[in-house]
């Protein structure tokens, strides 16, 4: 997905939320912020009986002492940049 956690992508994925333009890359034109509202609205459109979660979604927890939560702090990690890219989605049932 090339997208970090907080990003619109993977909150779309995991809880359904709306986009937001704080959850974009980068500032994005008005009018391809609209078209990605609009492809948010026909995903939601499909009505998946699928709820997913995130198999890193408490990497944090796990590894830790438990006090904290969330995803690894990277799954990617080059001579520019670092963070979580990589997921696997399940569905809990």
């Amino acid at each position: 997905m090339n997208s970090t956690p907080d990003s619109n992508t993977i909150r779309m994925f995991l809880n359904q939320e709306p986009p937001t333009e704080d959850g974009c890359p980068k500032t994005m034109a008005p009018e391809l912020f609209k078209r990605y509202k609009e492809t948010y609205e026909e995903f939601m459109a499909l009505k998946s009986p699928f709820k997913l979660e995130a198999a890193y979604g408490n990497y944090k927890g796990i590894v830790s002492d438990g006090r904290e939560t969330g995803f690894p702090d990277y799954t990617n990690y080059s001579g520019e940049w670092k963070g979580t890219l990589d997921y696997i989605f399940y569905t809990p049932k």
